[in-house]
């Protein structure tokens, strides 16, 4: 993790290597609940990826989004909770609306079971830490 956070974090990696570092990430987020925490526990990793979501580059936010629409689908309810309340106030709800814009079908499927899961949430489960 710590190899790919350099990659993350450097300025001059090129789109391709960036792609492929997101696109590894991808696959691990796509795992065990064991293998995505690992990246959750990564909150400079996380961090990348949320910046890497509003990327210019389309290959690059897609890349970034499927591991966090990967990691919705298997992380635990708190988990989805705190990233999704507690990361810059919502912060993915609003690119997940951004990316519903485009064209990719399959993009757009992935978000919208993201969000189905999301929203099957138990509901006594509160967003915000103090409720």
């Amino acid at each position: 993790m710590d190899a790919l956070e350099t990659k993350l974090s450097d300025n001059t990696i090129s789109i391709a290597s960036l792609k492929e570092s997101l696109w590894t990430l991808s696959n691990i987020s796509a795992g065990t609940h064991d293998q995505i925490k690992v990246i959750l526990n990564h909150t400079n990793i996380v961090n990348l990826i949320y910046q890497y979501m509003n990327s210019e580059s389309t290959t690059v936010s897609r890349e970034a989004i499927l591991i966090i629409t990967n990691a919705i689908s298997t992380a635990q309810i708190e988990e989805i909770t705190y990233h999704l309340a507690n990361h810059n106030n919502y912060y993915l709800l609003g690119i997940f609306a951004k990316a519903l814009e485009n064209d990719d079908f399959s993009l757009l499927q992935e978000i919208l079971e993201a969000l189905d899961h999301i929203l099957a949430l138990d509901n006594s489960t509160p967003l915000y830490e103090n409720e």
